[in-house]
């Protein structure tokens, strides 16, 4: 009788540390849950950023389509565009190397502005 219910007691014992490693480990389990709640956060964040860019982006379009010195500016800037008839000055920066040190005479020169005309 008394080895029967030592017997018992060894299942129960197994069958609830069973139970407890598939709570906290198994699929679906509590340390499984902790990780995917903090990969949505994550995902949220990234979310609400892309979001924020998207309503920026959206803006700037709505800025271009009314705004005609906005899309001259970028023509300038970005496109390297200029007016008819317009000079326009561009500084091309030298560049530096182990064998250009000591050639200062040289690069002061490639560093001198280009004068170009659109006609």
């Amino acid at each position: 009788m008394r080895n029967v219910l030592r017997w018992i007691l060894v299942v129960i014992g197994v069958l609830a540390a069973l139970t407890v490693w598939r709570a906290l480990f198994g699929q679906g389990a509590f340390i499984h849950q902790q990780a995917l709640r903090a990969d949505n956060a994550a995902l949220r964040r990234a979310n609400d950023t892309l979001l924020h860019e998207i309503e920026r982006q959206e803006e700037r379009i709505r800025e271009l389509r009314v705004d005609s010195v906005a899309v001259e500016g970028i023509a300038r800037t970005e496109l390297g565009m200029s007016r008819k008839g317009e000079l326009v000055y561009r500084f091309v920066p030298a560049q530096r190397n182990a064998e250009d040190e000591g050639a200062k005479k040289g690069a002061a020169e490639e560093a001198a502005p280009v004068r170009t005309k659109r006609r």
